[in-house]
């Protein structure tokens, strides 16, 4: 409870101090100045109980309100914690779908790439059999193109070698050539050597018969 003071009344000290100053015969002013200042302690104290009552069920109101307002949060608090644990199931359930979407959005991703990446890699084993086979080609194309220039390269070797061999047969055949007309034509030299050695004895022994048949004749005679 609040303590009050009792308010100083001012109307009733400047009548006793009018009073004590003036010294005429004004009774009846200064008894009703007298009644009046010995009133107002009284009046004074009657506010400060109404107050004081007044206080008294104030205080007793809001100590009545605290308490609806401490239960109404208890209550508010009861409902709370339930309200809050429902909340939080159903959050715990949004939570579990939300997990079980995500996990399902996750999978659907993993195959998604795992199949971009199987066409990706599939793509790439045909990219790269293509190239294989573009190499090979251009590789049997090459080996082709050499061998058929080692094949140019031989024919063209072998066809100088035959037109070299040719060459020098035909030459071995005309130096053969060239001296079978040179030994032809020294044994026909020769055999005309020995028919004129021939023709010579045979002259040489006609004259000498001749001669032996002169000698014989003059020797007769």
């Amino acid at each position: 409870m609040q303590s009050y003071v009792v308010p100083h009344n001012h109307q009733a000290s400047s009548a006793l101090k009018e009073r004590s100053r003036s010294k005429g015969p004004k009774k009846s002013l200064d008894a009703t100045t007298a009644t009046a200042a010995a009133a107002a302690p009284v009046a004074a104290t009657e506010t400060a109980t109404k107050d004081d009552a007044s206080t008294s069920s104030e205080e007793k109101a809001k100590k009545a309100s605290k308490k609806d307002r401490s239960q109404s949060r208890k209550h508010q608090s009861i409902f709370g914690t339930l309200l809050g644990k429902k909340e939080e199931r159903d959050e715990q359930k949004e939570m579990k779908k939300e997990e079980k979407e995500a996990m399902k959005e996750h999978h659907a991703e993993e195959k998604h790439h795992e199949k971009e990446i199987a066409k990706e890699h599939k793509a790439e084993e045909k990219k790269i059999e293509h190239d294989h086979k573009v190499a090979q080609k251009q590789a049997e194309h090459e080996q082709k193109a050499v061998e058929k220039k080692i094949e140019h390269e031989h024919k063209k070797e072998v066809k100088a070698e035959e037109k070299k061999i040719e060459h020098e047969h035909k030459k071995e055949v005309k130096a053969e050539e060239k001296a079978e007309k040179e030994h032809m034509k020294e044994a026909k030299h020769e055999t005309e050597l020995k028919k004129e050695e021939a023709k010579a004895t045979r002259d040489t022994n006609k004259a000498t018969d001749a001669a032996t048949a002169a000698t014989v004749a003059a020797g007769k005679l």
